[in-house]
C-alpha cells in the first residue's frame, strides 16, 4: 500500500570548510496520511472488478491520488469540528470499508471517501460538547448541545447562518411532530403519518387514497402526497416521465419534474433525484 513521506530539504552552511552542504530530513508520515493511502487503495482495488464489468479502464495511480485527496478532504472537513482521528481504529475502518465493498449489491453502491462516517463511527474522536441550544446560532456542532434523548446534533447552514438543530429519535407509534429546529425521526421503513385527531405518529407509509402528511416518501413507494379538490391530503400515483403533470406539478416521479408545458420530463442533472452512486466510477477507473 502506499505510504506518504514529506521531504524536507534543510541547507546546511558548512561554516568549517566555507562550503555548501545539502541534507534531506525525512518526516514520518502522520497517522492521517497512512489511512488516507489506504483507504484509497482500498477502495480503488474494491472497485476494479466493476471498471472491467463497465468497459472502463483498470485504476491506477491517479485513481488512488485522487481518491487519496477526497479521504483527506474529509478528514480535514472533521477535524475542522475539533475532533480527532484514532489512529488505533485505523485497521477496523479499513476492514469495513472492505465487507462494504463485498456486500454492495451492484457497482452503483460501492462505498466512497465522504462516507467514512457511516462505515467508520467511532474513527474520530466525539465533537466537544456546546452550550448551543436548538436554533442558537453556531460555527460548528461543537457549539452545540446534545439532546437529552436519542438523537443527534448538528449545526445546520440556514439563509442567516447556522443554527443549532436536533434530529431526534422516533420509534414506532409515538409522536413525530416536529418544532423550530428539532427534527422528528422515524425509523427507517416508517413514515411520519396522521393519527386521527391526535398528533402524527411513526407509522407504515400510507397506501393509495390514505390520508398522508407532505414531505418526501410520506406515502408508499410509487405515490405521492397531495390536496385534493376539497384541500385533504391523500396519496395518489405519480406521474410518469412524459406524461402529463397539468394540475399536479408535484406529482412527477423522482427524477422528473414538472416542464412549463406540463409534461413530466426527466431532470437534466442525473444526480438530482439523489439517485447517482457514491462513488463515481468514471473518476476511479484511470
Amino acid at each position: 500500500m502506499l505510504r506518504s513521506t514529506t521531504l524536507v530539504v534543510l541547507a546546511v552552511l558548512g561554516a568549517a570548510c566555507g562550503g555548501d552542504e545539502t541534507e534531506t530530513v525525512v518526516t514520518p508520515p502522520t497517522s492521517r496520511d497512512l489511512f488516507a493511502d489506504d483507504l484509497a487503495s482500498t477502495l480503488c482495488q474494491g472497485a476494479a472488478p466493476c471498471c472491467s464489468e463497465l468497459g472502463y479502464d483498470q485504476p491506477t495511480d491517479d485513481c488512488r491520488s485522487s481518491v487519496r485527496n477526497a479521504v483527506m478532504a474529509t478528514i480535514i472537513t472533521t477535524e475542522d469540528q475539533q475532533r480527532e482521528l484514532v489512529p488505533a481504529e485505523h485497521e477496523a475502518c479499513i476492514t469495513a470499508f472492505e465487507a462494504a465493498i463485498a456486500a454492495a449489491p451492484t457497482c452503483n453502491d460501492l462505498p466512497a471517501p465522504f462516507e467514512i462516517e457511516t462505515h467508520c463511527p467511532t474513527l474520530f474522536t466525539p465533537a466537544p460538547e456546546g452550550l448551543g441550544q436548538p436554533g442558537d446560532a453556531c460555527a460548528g456542532v461543537y457549539e452545540c448541545a446534545s439532546p437529552p434523548s436519542a438523537g443527534v446534533r448538528e449545526c445546520v447552514k440556514v439563509p442567516s447562518g447556522s443554527v443549532c438543530v436536533w434530529y431526534l429519535d422516533r420509534a414506532a407509534g409515538e409522536d413525530c411532530t416536529s418544532a423550530s429546529s428539532q427534527v422528528a425521526v422515524c425509523p427507517e421503513g416508517l413514515t411520519c403519518t396522521p393519527a386521527g385527531s391526535g398528533p402524527p405518529i411513526c407509522g407504515s407509509p400510507p397506501m393509495l387514497n390514505a390520508a398522508c402528511l407532505l414531505g418526501d416518501e410520506t406515502c408508499v413507494d410509487g405515490h405521492v402526497c397531495e390536496a385534493g379538490d376539497t384541500g385533504d391530503l391523500t396519496c395518489q400515483p405519480e406521474i410518469g416521465a412524459g406524461e402529463s403533470c397539468y394540475g399536479r406539478p408535484d406529482a412527477c416521479e423522482k427524477g422528473t419534474f414538472c416542464n412549463v408545458a406540463f409534461n413530466c420530463t426527466p431532470l437534466p442533472d442525473p444526480c438530482a433525484s439523489g439517485e447517482c452512486p457514491a462513488l463515481i466510477l468514471q473518476n476511479v477507473c484511470r
